[in-house]
């Protein structure tokens, strides 16, 4: 099973981890079975931080609109 995300998790955090598993899977002779945890942690980090862009995009495009007008 993945390792939930935490609540609280920021952008940063999650970035630096994806980095970190993408060493490990890179440089590390791991098994198959922690190889696939891995690889589903990194799919739940990618999913929270292509969110978190699309939020910060989103608050962005509403700071120049305001501007704009």
């Amino acid at each position: 099973m993945p390792k939930e995300l935490k609540k609280d998790l920021t952008f940063k955090e999650a970035f630096t981890r994806l980095e970190e598993i993408a060493k490990i899977l890179e440089e590390s002779e791991v098994d198959l079975e922690e190889a696939i945890e891995l690889v589903r942690e990194a799919k739940e980090l990618e999913k929270f931080c292509k969110e978190k862009l699309n939020q910060f995009e989103l608050k962005i495009s509403k700071i120049f609109i305001d501007k704009a007008q």
